[in-house]
């Protein structure tokens, strides 16, 4: 009985601290228009593949305007 409990814990523990939200905040740099520019936006925390998304967005839309985006995770 003792290793059922122990084992259903160790999965729900797994369960908990892999669902953890993370957090990340992108910086978008660059140029534009001859003009420098750094913008830091707020920090984001949400599950792991809405991290990824918003990271992937950043870059494609600063990409679109030839800037650079830079997320850094926490």
């Amino acid at each position: 009985m003792k290793k059922i409990f122990l084992s259903l814990f160790v999965v729900a523990s797994l369960a908990t601290f892999t669902s953890c939200k993370k957090c990340v905040t992108c910086t978008v740099s660059g140029t534009l228009f001859g003009v420098p520019v750094s913008q830091t936006g707020e920090e984001k925390c949400g599950k792991k593949k809405d991290i990824d998304a918003d990271i992937k967005k950043c870059e494609s839309d600063a990409a679109s305007v030839g800037l650079k985006c830079e997320c850094k995770r926490s």
